[in-house]
């Protein structure tokens, strides 16, 4: 366990660490043992539950979905957005058909992590709104959404002149890194190629700060 500092981790990511072998430390995914998911997409895209190993996702359509709703942070992604970035100008007069179909495999694949969640039990993690989709995470289970808070917080602990604190949080930012971000899916979406590209920025970043 790593000694404590006065800079600590914001309160939704779980003060719990592993060794990496490039000398940093990373949080562990999710909420508490109870329940929760983990989506990771700063490297293949991957998921998994909270307290267990994540998986990659095999289909190639499936990840590209998950990462098209993951990147979106919790805002609707609307099923025009969903269906160009699937498809491309690959036209088909079933393509919003195809959509929603895909649509339900991730759902499904959510709730097969969390067999006790649905209506009444916290709500569906995958839901249509507003003509498009919206995937409920919160931020310790989402990678990027840790990374990017871990990287705040380091860069308000260098300026506040805590450079250990500061050389530990940006390190345990780095730590969430398996390879290229949405490795598996950027080549697939244009837009997931742009989203990769901005993550690299923020992480080349993040490594010249530390």
């Amino acid at each position: 366990m790593l000694a404590r500092t006065r800079h600590q981790v914001a309160p939704q990511v779980r003060a719990q660490w592993r060794a990496q072998d490039a000398g940093f430390t990373m949080p562990v995914m999710g909420g508490d043992s109870a329940g929760g998911v983990a989506v990771r997409l700063l490297g293949p895209v991957e998921i998994g539950p909270a307290s267990g190993a994540t998986a990659p996702v095999s289909q190639p359509r499936l990840r590209v979905l998950l990462g098209l709703l993951a990147v979106a942070a919790g805002r609707v992604v609307s099923a025009d957005a969903l269906v160009d970035g699937l498809w491309g100008e690959e036209w088909s007069p079933g393509r919003e058909r195809n959509l929603h179909a895909l649509g339900y495999q991730v759902r499904q694949r959510l709730t097969a992590l969390e067999p006790g969640r649905g209506p009444g039990r916290g709500g569906a993690r995958l839901v249509r709104a507003g003509g498009g989709y919206r995937l409920a995470l919160n931020p310790a289970e989402l990678d990027v959404a840790m990374f990017a808070t871990l990287a705040r917080q380091g860069h308000a602990a260098a300026r506040a002149s805590d450079l250990t604190a500061a050389r530990e949080l940006l390190g345990q930012a780095l730590g969430l890194w398996r390879g290229p971000a949405l490795a598996d899916a950027a080549p697939l979406c244009g837009r997931l190629a742009g989203e990769a590209a901005r993550l690299e920025e923020q992480r080349l970043a993040v490594v010249e700060e530390r």
